[in-house]
């Protein structure tokens, strides 16, 4: 009786709800970010440059992504991923402020590195460039939401050379 009387509520729901302009939920698939694909282009490139003292951030990885899946990193050999990894690779660098006009401020210490973020995708060709990123204790004294963002950043490149972040998008040769 209990299942009986389930399926005609939603079988109810089903026919009430649409004449309402209720639409049913779905889950909604992941919006695809536009990039280029030529196999000379570059999608992503991340690097880390020393000042003349040294302070380079060494858990950032050189990195340079091509549009067409592509990987050369300075710690490996190349690799190839699939559309599917470039998309979470724009997707997480999206999350990290890369894809917008992001204040990632500028620290307050001196004789350090800078790190520079150059990614092509959404028509356009962002280059974002951190000074002192390599150091949190750098991001003392500003803003909060610069702050945060330091911090995001700083994740989002240090899990690029965690071999786990690839799973499941590396194309096998």
């Amino acid at each position: 009786m209990r299942t009986a009387g389930r399926v005609l509520a939603c079988a109810l729901l089903a026919t009430v709800l649409p004449a309402l302009g209720v639409a049913p939920a779905t889950a909604a698939a992941p919006t695809r970010i536009v990039h280029p694909t030529g196999a000379e282009v570059v999608v992503f490139h991340t690097e880390s440059s020393r000042n003349y003292w040294g302070g380079e951030y060494r858990d950032a990885t050189d990195l340079t992504v091509y549009g067409d899946g592509r990987i050369e990193s300075g710690s490996g050999p190349e690799m190839r991923v699939t559309e599917r990894g470039i998309q979470r690779l724009l997707r997480d660098a999206r999350s990290a402020g890369l894809l917008a006009d992001t204040d990632f401020g500028q620290a307050l210490v001196t004789d350090q590195g800078t790190t520079t973020v150059t990614v092509s995708a959404c028509g356009s060709n962002r280059e974002h460039s951190v000074y002192a990123l390599e150091l949190p204790d750098g991001d003392r004294g500003l803003p909060r939401p610069q702050q945060a963002a330091r911090r995001q950043l700083r994740r989002f490149l240090h899990s690029l050379g965690d071999p786990s972040y690839w799973h499941g998008t590396l194309v096998t040769q």
